[in-house]
């Protein structure tokens, strides 16, 4: 189960990695597929509204609400691979005051704030192969 995580998570994380370069390099209306899922999502949640008379079509903000949809589902999946990735392992993240394997919510946690960089330090990477996204953020304990 451990290695599927992991494989799942780095699949997820690459796939997401490609899209976001994919959709930034083709500036025609070729884009990466994940990024033309959500739009095309956006695109048919307001296209139904205007179906059921619910308004008179998309709003004049539909390029900056596909935008921000794309990048909420981008920031999301990265989060969400980086999560399997850190629990494919248990060790791979320790409370740096014992040195002990976090569990619950404590690597949710770890993963978000390394990904903020806020980077408290309440919890840390158990050895340097866990480190690769916290890289700035020195080791303590």
């Amino acid at each position: 189960m451990e290695l599927l995580l992991l494989i799942v998570g780095v699949v997820m994380l690459l796939l997401t990695a490609g899209d976001m370069v994919w959709t930034a390099v083709r500036v025609d209306s070729h884009s990466g597929p994940i990024t033309h899922l959500v739009s095309r999502a956006v695109w048919m949640f307001f296209a139904a509204r205007q179906r059921r008379g619910k308004s008179a079509g998309p709003p004049q903000a539909i390029g900056f609400i596909m935008a921000l949809a794309i990048l909420v589902v981008w920031l999301l999946l990265i989060a969400l691979a980086w999560f399997l990735i850190f629990v494919s392992r248990r060790g791979a993240v320790v409370d740096s005051d014992t040195g002990e394997p976090v569990d619950g919510w404590a690597v949710p946690y770890y993963t978000m704030y390394v990904l903020s960089t806020l980077g408290m330090g309440e919890y840390v990477p158990s050895r340097p192969v866990w480190q690769i996204p916290d890289a700035g953020h020195p080791r303590s304990g």
